[in-house]
């Protein structure tokens, strides 16, 4: 059996045809032979670099995807879930909920963010709204129903970004001999929480 295939249908237009990964036949149809031809080569290319997403997949409406991506933040503490929750209900599924997930993109998540400071929603409770969106998006991306994440990296404007300051092996040497001088034993709690990669709470 072929791989791909162009045929002329009855009604004179062209259906291009391909097996995809998941071995099945996907086709669409044109009224031009070129568009079918240039489709099908996108289609075979997409598959060739291992970027093929199966078209059903990214017709799932991103709220269907919301619902199975909050029983994955069970291990949070209840006031960040409580936080989370909330964000998607007041949020995200009033632009997104019914959006299939092709049809998000960077720029509706740029104009989103937008809005959402234009309506007055501070800049850092903007900031945890984009990243709800970008872990279920996230969720997407590992799932299959996407190539990319389009709202990863999108910068929200106002205040501050607080940007994580990291500690090199001497530095952290550093830190511990010092708190070693001041209290005895601490030393090794702090190379504990470090090396760990633990924190306060």
């Amino acid at each position: 059996m072929a791989r791909s295939t162009i045929d002329r249908r009855d009604n004179g237009r062209y259906r291009a045809r391909y097996v995809g990964p998941d071995k099945r036949w996907k086709s669409k149809t044109f009224d031009r032979k070129v568009d079918a031809e240039r489709w099908l080569r996108h289609q075979l290319s997409s598959v060739d670099r291992g970027e093929w997403i199966d078209s059903a997949l990214r017709r799932t409406r991103f709220g269907e995807l919301a619902d199975r991506w909050l029983p994955t933040i069970a291990g949070l503490r209840p006031k960040t879930r409580a936080n989370y929750e909330s964000l998607l209900r007041c949020h995200v599924l009033p632009t997104f909920g019914e959006v299939e997930l092709a049809g998000i993109n960077r720029v509706t998540a740029r104009e989103w963010l937008v809005g959402l400071q234009a309506n007055g929603l501070s800049a850092s409770r903007t900031r945890q709204a984009r990243q709800v969106l970008s872990s279920i998006l996230e969720l997407a991306v590992d799932g299959g129903y996407l190539a990319a994440n389009p709202a990863r990296g999108l910068k929200v404007q106002g205040g501050q970004e607080r940007e994580m300051l990291h500690l090199d092996a001497a530095q952290v040497m550093g830190l511990v001999d010092a708190a070693e001088e001041r209290r005895p034993g601490s030393g090794l709690l702090i190379q504990i929480l470090t090396y760990g990669g633990l924190r306060w709470g």
